[in-house]
């Protein structure tokens, strides 16, 4: 017989609520499985049917549900994703044809919260909506409740999840216009809600959207490419203009406001204003405010950096040279100022590149230990969540601590994305599979947030023929590592086996193309000889190491493209 593909990656939440799940006979959950094992090709046949005519019976008595309703909803619960006609015709074995007879009953369903909808190119996918399907596990009747009279918090939430419903597709835009109005009107009792009387739909989604961006990631400031997504042309060219102006119910109902620290260039960049502000922290327990008071956690104080020398060929030592001395407390802070005062972004995204052992990473760390500043290091790994969203609020989780330490820091850190080729790789054209769409969102939110930067951030990557063009725009230096030049190599030799005579590093330099970490893992292997057996360092026997890293590391195994500093 015919089967729905099950989704395996499950929610915790619902796995919980499976286990927790009110089965046997003459529950909800037990009929619409028995029906759905039984509608499964079976082209609707009346007797086929006719041996769970009781299950539909019942449903029909305890939750108001049709009989193709009733197969919708089975079919939807079995499947545990998104289904449009195609699919539920093919499991019943009709077509499509008869199966969009029923789509007034399918609308009805929409129309009472049970299902909802994704749009595709072509089609409509239809998914139960997690209260229902909760409902049902505990073989409870669902009749969602109309948002009336909620707490601030409860009215948050509330708009928080229609426009992420807007966003992930899932209802039109002109739904949600109409499902935020009735939001505001059932609760005008509220006060940011009397507030929001004068504005139009559009107005009310703008503010909610920013509103919503400060309760959960703590993130004060929303720029055009954030908030653009949620309006069509006409409607985003209407708005831009009154902000563009500051002026409009928006504004003058104090609700939005310049960006916050008046750090950002773009008009276009808003605020929530700061009466709503603290209006909202007097009213919420903010979570992440909690979470932050953390944010010292795991920063590596430039104190605590061990010094070591670095050798540089003469370009990118001029390149690094000026890089320290722009990142001093003195000359960064005036920067900075004179940039705001003209109107620039204010923040500085560097990229270090080049192949493997060139000491990029090193140098992110003496420059940090030369300027006094500590380092706040991402675990790019440790991002990606096999959850749908969570990648994407650990990587606004992670700018919104970085901003927390830049508030509460003397000097601003260091943000370090350390091996980024992962994130700052070309993004995909075709977003139909699911980890394409969160690779692609997660490197969105990055580019958002690179714009509004006010501090520093360095990304190293031993690749760059596939970055994304976005990325290379947003990094303002850009300095290439490349191996050391021969008297670069002798000096490293010299530094690193201290009683090692000249000629031996002049040979060596001039006989191996090595790098920095190449000649470090040669004088390691030396230091081991000596320790174990008191050998000390020969021609013959740090030659035959160095031919042991040139197997393993061949310069074809590095392949790049020239950006420029």
């Amino acid at each position: 017989m015919r089967k729905l593909r099950i989704n395996k990656n499950m929610h915790a939440k619902k796995a919980a609520a499976l286990a927790n799940a009110v089965t046997g006979e003459g529950t909800i959950i037990t009929a619409l499985e028995n029906i759905v094992s039984v509608a499964g090709d079976s082209e609707l046949d009346e007797e086929t049917l006719s041996a769970v005519s009781g299950q539909f019976a019942m449903l029909e008595e305890r939750l108001s549900l049709t009989r193709m309703q009733a197969l919708v909803v089975a079919m939807l619960i079995d499947s545990g994703r998104f289904l449009d006609t195609h699919e539920m015709a093919r499991y019943l074995g009709i077509r499509n044809i008869r199966m969009l007879t029923y789509m007034n009953e399918i609308d009805q369903l929409l129309q009472r919260r049970i299902i909802r909808y994704k749009r595709t190119n072509f089609d409509k996918g239809y998914l139960i909506r997690r209260e229902a399907l909760d409902a049902y596990l505990a073989d409870k009747e669902y009749a969602p409740q109309p948002r009336k009279g909620i707490s601030m918090s409860d009215f948050v939430d509330a708009s928080n999840e229609l426009i992420d419903d807007y966003i992930d597709d899932e209802v039109s835009h002109e739904e949600l216009e109409e499902n935020i109005c009735e939001l505001v009107r059932n609760n005008s009792s509220l006060l940011i809600c009397k507030k929001m009387e004068n504005l139009n739909a559009n107005e009310m989604i703008l503010f909610l959207f920013c509103l919503c961006k400060y309760v959960y990631e703590g993130d004060l400031n929303v720029i055009g490419l954030e908030y653009g997504r949620l309006f069509e042309k006409g409607a985003l060219a209407s708005l831009q203009r009154n902000i563009l102006r500051r002026t409009g119910p928006l504004f003058t109902e104090k609700l939005l406001g310049d960006a916050f620290s008046q750090d950002f260039a773009s008009r276009e960049t808003v605020s929530i204003s700061e009466e709503v502000r603290t209006f909202v922290e007097k009213e919420m327990d903010i979570s992440w405010k909690n979470a932050d008071l953390s944010y010292m956690k795991d920063l590596l104080v430039a104190g605590d950096i061990v010094h070591k020398d670095m050798f540089y060929n003469a370009e990118e030592r001029v390149s690094i040279d000026k890089l320290c001395e722009m990142l001093s407390q003195e000359n960064f802070e005036n920067i900075q100022q004179r940039l705001k005062e003209c109107g620039m972004r204010s923040g500085f995204a560097c990229l270090f590149y080049g192949a493997p052992g060139t000491g990029k990473t090193e140098t992110v760390l003496q420059l940090a230990r030369l300027t006094g500043r500590s380092i706040m290091q991402v675990n790019i790994a440790g991002i990606k969540d096999k959850y749908v969203g969570e990648s994407e609020k650990n990587i606004r989780a992670i700018f919104r601590r970085y901003r927390t330490c830049c508030d509460n820091s003397e000097l601003k850190p260091i943000l370090l994305f350390n091996e980024a080729d992962a994130i700052i790789s070309k993004r995909s054209a075709d977003v139909s599979r699911a980890v394409d769409k969160m690779e692609n969102a997660m490197q969105n939110i990055i580019l958002e947030e690179m714009e509004k930067l006010d501090g520093i951030l360095i990304a190293t990557t031993n690749l760059t023929a596939n970055m994304d063009k976005a990325f290379e725009r947003r990094f303002i230096y850009k300095i290439e590592f490349h191996k050391p030049e021969a008297v670069v190599k002798e000096r490293i030799w010299m530094s690193m086996i201290g009683d090692l005579a000249p000629e031996i590093a002049n040979r060596l330099a001039s006989e191996f193309d090595l790098s920095g970490g190449q000649i470090e893992n040669v004088t390691r292997k030396q230091f081991v000889d000596q320790i174990l057996y008191g050998e000390e360092p020969t021609l013959t026997k740090l030659r035959e190491y160095c031919n042991q890293e040139c197997i393993k590391n061949t310069e074809n195994a590095w392949n790049h493209s020239r950006i420029g500093f």
